[in-house]
């Protein structure tokens, strides 16, 4: 950051719109107060949005109060325009969002006041499920097709798995390396209460390994086994070196992207970040009586399975 043209004013110069010509001149205190705020505010944006490292740059590049002004100004119209796509999102008829990185308490709050009529909602004929686990349902709205709503309501299941909140901070993690993003789904907002949680993110247009092989889904033509498994293994080992162990990757949680064939990773409810956590087993749980989770690289032999699938497929 460079500072020239600085003069101090004989008044006490206000931090809030530009002044106009005339005004009395900015002063040092108004230059580094005004740019402390606005770094603050661009920290703040998600890591994945790509304007914030170009705000931040811009930033950096600043000489005067106008030219920091510019950035001030350009900068809080992206915000605007961000509060008003989360509040405004008519998600269920009703509105409720967190920002990718900061949770919006108010809109939480009212959101948990809700979410029983939330759910009894989804049971209506604008929702379909489109995955069922041993604690929660995947649904998706006919109104949001491209979204898909995860709903958790047997919480004991949690004494294993996340919260939708440490979930959510998971994938963003993840999204936020801009190589794992074309292997996960963007995560979007989560809503908790005592009786349910729910986690809405991006449907994929994927299907599961295990609907491809239990329920009779059609592999997507672009499926090549060499290339899907390769691409796995990779993320398997590129999560690791970032800290993350999914723990509980199997048929039901690696899908097949309809378009490219390659794969597709989801559910991270029971995953965890070993970063700054030592150098323990991340497959064991202590505190559950050594509990033991599914090691990732077991997913590998996976493949046999998907092999004699294809190899009845073509013979028949």
């Amino acid at each position: 950051m460079r500072l020239e043209n600085v003069e101090e004013p004989s008044e006490p110069v206000s931090r809030g719109l530009l002044q106009s010509e005339g005004d009395a001149q900015p002063s040092e205190h108004d230059f580094y107060g005004l740019y402390d705020e606005l770094e603050q505010l661009a920290e703040s944006l998600p890591k994945s949005l790509p304007r914030r490292q170009a705000i931040l740059a811009a930033l950096e590049d600043c000489e005067n109060l106008s030219q920091l002004r510019v950035v001030e100004q350009d900068l809080r119209g992206l915000l605007d325009r961000r509060k008003k796509a989360l509040l405004e999102q008519p998600f269920l008829g009703m509105n409720f969002g967190a920002e990718q990185d900061k949770v919006s308490i108010e809109i939480i709050g009212e959101a948990t006041k809700g979410i029983d009529s939330i759910i009894r909602e989804i049971e209506s004929r604008n929702f379909a499920m489109i995955g069922d686990g041993s604690t929660c349902q995947v649904y998706v709205n006919r109104q949001h097709p491209r979204l898909c709503f995860k709903v958790i309501d047997k919480m004991d299941g949690y004494k294993k798995a996340n919260t939708v909140r440490t979930e959510k901070d998971m994938q963003t993690f993840l999204w936020a390396d801009e190589a794992s993003r074309d292997m996960i789904a963007e995560p979007y907002y989560y809503i908790m209460s005592d009786s349910a949680h729910m986690f809405v993110m991006e449907r994929l247009d994927a299907v599961t390994l295990s609907q491809v092989m239990d329920a009779g889904t059609p592999m997507p033509d672009s499926f090549d086994i060499n290339v899907f498994f390769k691409r796995l293994t990779w993320f398997i080992d590129h999560m690791h070196e970032l800290g993350i162990h999914h723990r509980d990757l199997n048929a039901s949680n690696i899908m097949v992207d309809t378009v490219t064939g390659l794969p597709k990773v989801i559910d991270f409810g029971k995953s965890i970040d070993m970063t700054g956590n030592g150098s323990g087993d991340p497959y064991i749980i202590p505190e559950l009586g050594q509990v033991h989770m599914r090691d990732d690289l077991s997913i590998l032999r996976l493949r046999k399975r998907v092999e004699e699938y294809l190899a009845k497929k073509h013979n028949n």
